[in-house]
């Protein structure tokens, strides 16, 4: 479910004044970054904005050549009806957790009553692209350098979980 088609949506910004011709930007941006972003073109108070979760990238929309001001974004999937008022559901584990840097994507699927166990998916996507082969199954054969992929983001989500995941 966290897969790219969910996570590489377009962010599209309009102004003919500002933007005589059409720019793009690869940088990663998640919709909680929205929020400080137009706060900042808008010249909002810093102060008025001091808790608010997510990254400013105004930088980035009035300059796209500027390099990424995030090395990562967050997704996570909680509706596990999927809009439906009636089953069948997808069975637990059916909640996600995902990180996604510019080369790797690691995804937590999770149950959140605890009952059952976490799995795992992690891609390539400079490799693997359609992500077809987890390198989080326990029988892949990794890497040196995917396993120290592996264990980065996995302690990376962990932190995110517990700073900028919680209740507000």
């Amino acid at each position: 479910m966290a897969y790219c088609v969910l996570l590489r949506v377009p962010l599209v910004f309009s102004n003919p004044k500002l933007y005589p011709r059409p720019l793009e930007s690869e940088a990663m941006v998640s919709h909680v970054d929205l929020l400080p972003t137009l706060a900042s073109l808008f010249k909002a108070p810093s102060s008025a904005r001091a808790d608010w979760q997510g990254v400013d990238y105004a930088k980035i929309v009035l300059d796209p050549s500027v390099s990424d001001v995030q090395d990562s974004i967050v997704f996570t999937y909680d509706d596990v009806q999927a809009g439906q008022a009636t089953g069948p559901y997808v069975p637990p584990p059916n909640h996600i957790t995902s990180i996604r840097e510019g080369r790797y994507k690691l995804a937590k699927y999770y149950d959140a009553d605890g009952t059952e166990p976490d799995q795992w998916e992690m891609y390539d996507l400079q490799h693997d692209p359609l992500e077809e082969h987890n390198i989080a199954f326990p029988a892949f054969p990794r890497t040196e350098e995917q396993e120290d992929a592996l264990l980065r983001l996995t302690t990376k989500l962990a932190e995110v979980e517990q700073t900028r995941l919680q209740p507000l």
